[in-house]
């Protein structure tokens, strides 16, 4: 059974998911699976239950790709214990081949590119290959099947269906040959393997692949989903509004049911609306335990109408709730980021550093900033930190 747990904030499901645990499954020797999307989750949920329900033993937390993995080598014989399809395992496998130069190689742009690079330049391109074909592996595998067929699916695909086909013939269990013969298992014959229970936290968006996966599982077990949603009500439907005036000019009749709804969602909510459609048409049980934004700072006021889908409205409070800072500089942006931190450690009653978290799309680049700004702050005070997401090499 599939049940939908949903709510704005993260504690609200937090309780939900600590009332759930401590029902007891038949198996009381049987860790408990949470999917979650990132270590950090993990560690911080771990906390979080214990500090619920006094302790939090016997759980695992892996990631969806791992999840996916573990389901399927419990269902099938002599799967290996890891995805040799992994990016960071890819990589070295697609180096390996990179490095013959040769044997269908020999014309086009990957071998004019080889011809001139170096060890770091090739390993380098192994690198963004193997994140590609992991892409092409979760939505694009009508593409994977093309290829493995001898045929071709774009143009100028010609090297990359040759490399493909060089990685599947040493390994042909990847996760688009996996999930066609799991949507013809006998799931009654594998559960041995598999817990009785599983729990899908905080996760933001899954694949259309994974999302099969999960509601056949949910066919054999206990399956809930607890996730963030910042708006209570129906927001399938809207549209920014640039598109929504291109609808209006081709005055289609659906059209008429179609609306912006609040501005910042429909511009900038698109993943989580689709992924919320695609759950939706599961018809999974639902458990709302949605909360509106205590105060009336210029925050609150923007979540609470996010949460109700209402058009901004004049009037709000002006305020630091939301504020915007630009720097000539990343160095200059993490000396902003001390300040404003410090500013709020002696503004903000009771705000411990392990209730903030900082957020950047390329960590690895303001990493080293981090650390000296951070790490040796001299005369200023210091503000613990600890940098997650960096990779092996960095």
């Amino acid at each position: 059974m599939l049940t939908l747990h949903q709510s704005n904030r993260l504690e609200p499901l937090v309780d939900r998911l600590a009332d759930l645990l401590d029902r007891p499954v038949p198996d009381p020797l049987q860790s408990e699976w949470v999917v979650v999307q990132h270590p950090g989750m993990a560690r911080w949920l771990s906390l979080q239950l214990a500090s619920r329900s006094g302790i939090a033993a016997n759980l695992e937390f892996p990631l969806p790709a791992v999840f996916v993995w573990r389901s399927f080598h419990a269902l099938f014989d002599d799967l290996p214990e890891q995805d040799s399809y992994q990016p960071n395992r890819l990589t070295w496998r697609i180096h390996a081949l990179l490095r013959e130069r040769g044997q269908g190689m020999q014309a086009g742009p990957l071998a004019d590119y080889l011809a001139e690079a170096d060890e770091l330049r090739c390993f380098q391109l192994a690198q963004q290959l193997a994140e590609l074909y992991d892409r092409y592996l979760l939505y694009r595998p009508d593409w994977i099947l093309a290829w493995e067929q001898g045929e071709s699916v774009v143009s100028d695909d010609t090297w990359q269906a040759e490399l493909w086909r060089r990685l599947a013939e040493k390994h042909p269990l990847h996760w688009v040959s996996l999930q066609q013969q799991f949507f013809q298992q006998n799931l009654e014959e594998g559960l041995d393997g598999l817990p009785q229970r599983v729990c899908l936290f905080g996760v933001p968006t899954l694949s259309p692949g994974y999302l099969q996966v999960v509601s056949r599982l949910a066919e054999v077990m206990d399956v809930h989903l607890f996730l963030l949603n910042p708006c209570a009500t129906h927001w399938a439907d809207i549209l920014p509004p640039e598109e929504l005036s291109r609808q209006e000019l081709q005055s289609s009749a659906e059209a008429l049911y179609l609306e912006v709804g609040h501005p910042l969602l429909a511009t900038q909510g698109r993943q989580g609306r689709d992924f919320f459609a695609a759950i939706n048409e599961l018809d999974p049980g639902s458990d709302e335990c949605f909360e509106p934004a205590g105060g009336s700072s210029l925050l609150a006021s923007l979540q609470n109408q996010i949460l109700e889908l209402e058009s901004p409205q004049g009037g709000a409070p002006v305020d630091n709730s939301i504020a915007l800072h630009s720097c000539h500089s990343p160095m200059r942006e993490v000396e902003v980021l001390y300040d404003q931190l410090l500013e709020m450690f002696e503004t903000i009653p009771g705000l411990s550093p392990n209730e903030i978290l900082v957020m950047s799309p390329e960590i690895g680049r303001y990493a080293p900033l981090i650390e000296a700004v951070f790490g040796e702050p001299g005369d200023r005070p210091s503000i613990p930190y600890r940098v997650s997401d960096r990779t092996l090499q960095q």
